[in-house]
């Protein structure tokens, strides 16, 4: 029960908080309010659904909790709807959890202790320390995206040069842990890089970095193949800075925020094409295999 009391509880404050500021004339954003709602049904999946028969279900459960559902939700918050909470001093305490150098070291802290095998194994067999570790897991996510998005103002040197660092620790902390966590921030890495390079310089520019890994982390290379280039040109569509996006808008000669709007959908799109690749590799190894 409580696994759906609490996206619902969510969405019944951000409601309230959407309401207020509309009361207070001030407005929401419809992609804001749908993102903090797709965060929240995230959560309600990976709450709710069988995801812990195996282990990679059991990662992906992770992944869902601590890192989309986070990064959704805070998508869809903004100042002004944070501001009833902020009030309140034990809330307004909490937010040095979202300064860049508190919440990278905390987040991955956390996340490689509950990944120590005494740990994870204690969480499988005690209901009440697998709550605790959900609750770890989705907390420090959201405190990390929202240092990283600047969801309230941080510090001025945190620029686009320490973002990229910041992108790039978090790959670092995901490589011990799963080829799941492994290709989710390499996705992140490639997204945010698709906002300033065309899709060839970046793979010429990474590669020679990033291949050594994938091989040593045992996954398939025409399969990554496959993979990276599926990324690589939904990166270049990501709204609303996407490279592409600027090209279409110099040809259309439109609005940026009418672009983004018509290219999100295909954005989501390639999400799923991403996902559909990552949990039936069979669309890309079976013909291969079958030719040798």
């Amino acid at each position: 029960m409580i696994e759906i009391a609490i996206p619902a509880l969510a969405l019944a404050l951000y409601t309230a908080a959407a309401w207020r500021v509309q009361r207070r004339r001030g407005t929401v954003a419809k992609a804001r309010a749908v993102s903090f709602g797709v965060g929240a049904a995230l959560l309600l999946v990976a709450l709710n659904a069988p995801l812990e028969s195996s282990f990679s279900r059991h990662m992906a459960q992770h992944l869902l909790i601590g890192d989309l559902a986070p990064l959704a939700m805070v998508l869809g918050l903004t100042g002004p709807l944070l501001r009833p909470a902020l009030v309140y001093r034990p809330v307004r305490a909490l937010r040095v959890l979202a300064h860049p150098l508190v919440a990278l070291p905390v987040w991955a802290v956390d996340l490689c202790v509950w990944h120590i095998p005494v740990c994870f194994d204690g969480a499988l067999h005690h209901e009440w320390l697998h709550a605790i570790q959900h609750a770890c897991f989705f907390t420090f996510g959201a405190f990390l995206w929202a240092a990283l998005l600047e969801l309230l103002p941080g510090p001025r040197w945190f620029r686009i040069p320490h973002r990229l660092a910041y992108l790039g620790v978090m790959w670092l902390v995901s490589l011990g842990l799963s080829q799941m966590g492994l290709l989710f921030w390499l996705m992140v890495f490639y997204i945010v890089l698709g906002c300033f390079l065309d899709g060839i310089s970046m793979v010429v520019l990474t590669m020679g970095v990033i291949l050594p890994t994938i091989q040593k982390a045992g996954i398939d290379l025409v399969w990554f193949g496959i993979f990276i280039v599926l990324v690589v040109e939904m990166a270049q569509v990501t709204p609303p800075v996407g490279f592409n996006l600027f090209v279409l808008q110099g040809m259309t000669q439109r609005d940026i925020t009418y672009i983004a709007r018509v290219a999100f959908p295909l954005f989501l799109l390639m999400v799923v094409a991403v996902a559909l690749l990552y949990f039936v590799p069979g669309l890309v190894t079976w013909l291969p295999a079958h030719m040798r």
